[in-house]
C-alpha cells in the first residue's frame, strides 16, 4: 500500500503496488469495524465485486482481483491517476463541449451495456466516473462503484431507515417502494450532463430531503443562463432527460447521448441567448385549463359553455379544448376571463360549483399522471413527525405547482390555520368581483387533504386578487383536520 487516495460509504481506496504483476493498482477495502457490525454493508460490498467482475466493457473500470485477509474483504481495480470527473469539474469549471460529448457518449455506452445485462447502477455521479487523461485529447472515462446496483432479480439492499444514494442525482422515482427502472440512471446522466456544462447541479436545497423535493417539483433551469452559446435544443434534451415521470425520459442512456450530439450539430444562427427579463405573461398548464372547460361542459351543458366562451371572447376554444398535456402554455388572462363570465352569468353558486369540482379534477388527474411523484409525497409525509405531515405535504404541493405554472404558490401556517398563497392567481388575473372567485383552489386543497387520508377540511379564501388584494390567500382550518391514515 502506497497511499490513501479516497473514501466513500462503501470503503476506503488506496494506491497500491501489485508486485506479482509489477503494476500500480487501486485497492478498495471495507473497514473492519463495518464488516464486524454491519452485515448489510458486507453484503453490498460483495454485490459490488460480483457485479463489476461480470461486466466487461471498455468504459467500466476493470477489476483485477478480490478476496479477503483475516476476514477483511478487498477489491483490486485499475488505477486511474487522473482522478474523477468530479475532480475535473471542481478544478476546471464548465468543461469544453468536445469533452462533454465524449464523456456523455462513453458513460452512456457503459450504462446501456450494464442495463442489457439487467444491472442498474443507481449511484451514477461524477465522483463515480474516473478519467484517464490523454495528451492527444482523446480522454477516456470509466464507470465505477456499483455498490448500490441491482440486478434484474436481485433484492434492493439499503441501510435500514437510511437514504442510500446521492440526492443531487436521484430521480423522483428513485425512492419508490418498488425497485426503480433503468431510467434512474438516464436521469442521473442528465444531471451529470447539466453539471459538465455548467459546473453545477440543477437542483439545490439546504438538506438532503429538500434536494429530493426539489427534484420532485422544480423545473429544470435553463442551461443557457450559464452557457448562452448552446443551441436551444439542448434545453429540450435536458428537459426530457430530467423528466419527473420515467415514461417521459429517454428510453436509454444512448438515446440521450445521441439527442445531445444532434442538438450540438445545430448551426450557429439557430442558437440564441436566453431571455432573462421577468415573465410578463403568466401561463397555466394546458391539461388543467382543459379540466376547467370539461367540468363546465358537464355541469352547464355544451351549448351554455359555448355561449360563455363567446361572451368571454374565447370562441377559439369551442370544440378545440387545450391539449391534454402539462405544457405551460394557457394564458392566465384566458382563464380569468372565463371565470369572470361564469360569475357574471351564474353568480357565486355557479362559480363555486365549476371551480370546486375543477379543483378536484385537476388534483386527481395530476396524481394519476404523476403517480410516482404522488407515491413519494406520501412516503415523505409518512416519514415526517405526525404533527408535521400535513405541512410537509403542503410544502411539497407548492413546489409541484410552481414547476408547472406561474402561480407563485407558497405554503405557510399559524397556530390555527395552514395558509396557502398565490402571488398570481390565474382565476382572478386582471378581473374584479364583489366576492372571492378562487374556488378551484378550494377544491384542489380539499382534494389533497382527502387524498392524504383526512375527511374534507374547511377551506376558505381570505384574500382575493379580484377584490383588490395583493395576493390570493386561502386558509385551511386546522381544527377541522382529523388524523390521517395515509393509505398507499
Amino acid at each position: 500500500i502506497l497511499e490513501r487516495i479516497g473514501a466513500g460509504g462503501m470503503g476506503v481506496v488506496f494506491k497500491a503496488r501489485q508486485e506479482s504483476m509489477g503494476r500500480e493498482v487501486a485497492l478498495k477495502v471495507l473497514p473492519r469495524l463495518f464488516f464486524i457490525h454491519d452485515d448489510q454493508t458486507l453484503e453490498r460490498f460483495d454485490r459490488e465485486v460480483r457485479i463489476i467482475a461480470a461486466l466487461q466493457h471498455p468504459h467500466i473500470l476493470p477489476v483485477y482481483d478480490f478476496g479477503g485477509v483475516d476476514g477483511q474483504p478487498f477489491i483490486v481495480m485499475a488505477l486511474m491517476p487522473g482522478g474523477s470527473l468530479q475532480d475535473a469539474i471542481k478544478a476546471r469549471g464548465p468543461l469544453p463541449i468536445g469533452e462533454v460529448l465524449r464523456f456523455v457518449r462513453q458513460v452512456a455506452d457503459a450504462l446501456d451495456y450494464a442495463h442489457a445485462q439487467g444491472i442498474i447502477h443507481r449511484d451514477l455521479k461524477p465522483a463515480n466516473v474516473l478519467i484517464d487523461w490523454q495528451d492527444n485529447g482523446r480522454h477516456n472515462c470509466y464507470l465505477a462503484d456499483f455498490g448500490l446496483a441491482t440486478g434484474s432479480t436481485g433484492s434492493r439492499i439499503t441501510e435500514s431507515g437510511a437514504m442510500v444514494g446521492t440526492p443531487a442525482y436521484m430521480a423522483p422515482d428513485w425512492l419508490e417502494a418498488e425497485r426503480p427502472s433503468a431510467t434512474v440512471d438516464v436521469y442521473a446522466l442528465g444531471v451529470m450532463l447539466f453539471e459538465m456544462l455548467t459546473a453545477d447541479v440543477p437542483f439545490h436545497a439546504e438538506t438532503p430531503m429538500g434536494t429530493v423535493l426539489a427534484h420532485l417539483s422544480q423545473p429544470v433551469p435553463d442551461v443557457r443562463v450559464a452557457r448562452p452559446e448552446l443551441p436551444a435544443e439542448v434545453v429540450n434534451v435536458l428537459a426530457q432527460a430530467l423528466a419527473k415521470e420515467p415514461r417521459d425520459r429517454f428510453e436509454s442512456a444512448g438515446a440521450l447521448a445521441a439527442a445531445f450530439e444532434d442538438a450540438m450539430r445545430q448551426p450557429a444562427d439557430m442558437r440564441r441567448t436566453p431571455v432573462t427579463a421577468p415573465i410578463e405573461r403568466r401561463l397555466y398548464p394546458n391539461s388543467w385549463a382543459r379540466a376547467v372547460l370539461e367540468t363546465a361542459e358537464g355541469l352547464l351543458r355544451k351549448e351554455n359553455l359555448e355561449a360563455l366562451l363567446i361572451q368571454a371572447d374565447l370562441s377559439q376554444y369551442i370544440d378545440n379544448y387545450p391539449p391534454d398535456n402539462l405544457k405551460k402554455a394557457f394564458p392566465f388572462e384566458h382563464m380569468s376571463r372565463f371565470f369572470e363570465a361564469v360569475y357574471r352569468v351564474y353568480g357565486s353558486r355557479g362559480a363555486q360549483s365549476v371551480g370546486r369540482l375543477t379543483g378536484y379534477r385537476v388534483f386527481y388527474n395530476s396524481v394519476k399522471r404523476y403517480e410516482s411523484i404522488a407515491r413519494v409525497a406520501k412516503l415523505l409525509m409518512a416519514a415526517a413527525p405526525p404533527d408535521r405531515r400535513d405541512w410537509v405535504g403542503l410544502e411539497h404541493f407548492a413546489r409541484f405547482l410552481n414547476s408547472l405554472s406561474d402561480t407563485g404558490a407558497q405554503a405557510d401556517e399559524d397556530e390555527d390555520y395552514y395558509i396557502w398563497r398565490y402571488t398570481a392567481c390565474p382565476f382572478c388575473w386582471g378581473t374584479t368581483a364583489k366576492e372571492p372567485l378562487g374556488w378551484v383552489t378550494v377544491g384542489f386543497l380539499q382534494a389533497s387533504f382527502e387524498w392524504a387520508g383526512h375527511s374534507t377540511p374547511r377551506v376558505f379564501e381570505w384574500k382575493c386578487q379580484a377584490l383588490g388584494d395583493e395576493h390570493g390567500v386561502w386558509l385551511i382550518d386546522k381544527s377541522t383536520i382529523d388524523e390521517p391514515y395515509l393509505e398507499d
